[in-house]
Formats: C-alpha cells, sequence, structure tokens
C-alpha cells in the first residue's frame, strides 16, 4: 500500500526543504533504503520518551518494526530549513485507524546540497486518545 503524502508545493529554491519532504514520503512509504541513504554512518537518532540509537542497523531495525508499511496518510504542514537546520511538523494516521501528531528536529552533517542526516529528535504523541 502506497501512503498519501500531503503536502504544499514548494517554490523549489530550497534544497533541504526538498530532501525533508523526500524523507518523510520514504518514511511514510516505508522506504528503509531511501531513509538509510539520507542518514550519516554515524546518525544519532532520539525518538523522544521512547529510545535511542547511533547505528544505521538499530535504526533499519526500528524502522521495520514501527513503519512496516503502517501509515495510511501522511500530511507535512510544516517545513523549516536554516543552515544546516530543519525541522518538519504535522500528522499520520495509521492503517489501523491510530492518529498522530509529529515534529522531527533534523541537523544535517554539512550546509552543502550533499549533506545529510547526522541526527533526528523525534517527537511523536498519539491524538484523541481520551476518546
Amino acid at each position: 500500500m502506497v501512503a498519501k503524502v500531503n503536502v504544499e508545493p514548494d517554490c523549489g529554491n530550497a534544497p533541504k526543504k526538498l530532501f525533508i519532504r523526500d524523507f518523510m514520503i520514504g518514511l511514510a512509504n516505508d522506504d528503509t533504503a531511501l531513509i538509510l541513504d539520507y542518514l550519516t554512518d554515524d546518525v544519532y537518532w532520539q525518538l523522544v520518551g521512547q529510545r535511542s540509537t547511533d547505528r544505521k542497523t538499530d535504526i533499519e531495525i526500528f524502522l521495520k518494526e514501527t513503519f512496516s508499511s503502517s501509515v495510511q496518510e501522511m500530511t507535512l504542514t510544516t517545513l523549516i530549513t536554516h543552515g544546516d537546520e530543519g525541522s518538519v511538523n504535522g500528522t499520520m494516521t495509521l492503517i489501523n485507524g491510530k492518529e498522530y501528531g509529529f515534529c522531527h528536529v533534523f541537523t544535517f552533517n554539512s550546509h552543502g546540497k550533499n549533506a545529510r542526516l547526522k541526527q533526528i529528535m523525534s517527537y511523536i504523541i498519539q491524538e484523541n486518545i481520551w476518546h
């Protein structure tokens, strides 16, 4: 199943915004190869309140356990980049109907157009848990 990803069109002059958009589309569609290609070898990824890792092999396992074709729809609300930092927030609905709000804060390994992600701080909160 291909996840529906909603994102506003960008003017195209912000390569890191496109990078983050494509990374998130890869995440929504369980494209582990693409996601791993976007990371440095010494990447540090923390899912705040859950777990963290600094090894690509652990990230690959985490992705398979966590996302594994489970996203039905994702909306990217805001993408922000400046220098070697970026952020995205939005919502996602899983195929089981659960809804989550998220924010990912990224640090790139350089300011250049061929930069990769060296750190990700992820905040993911289940919505509507009281219903």
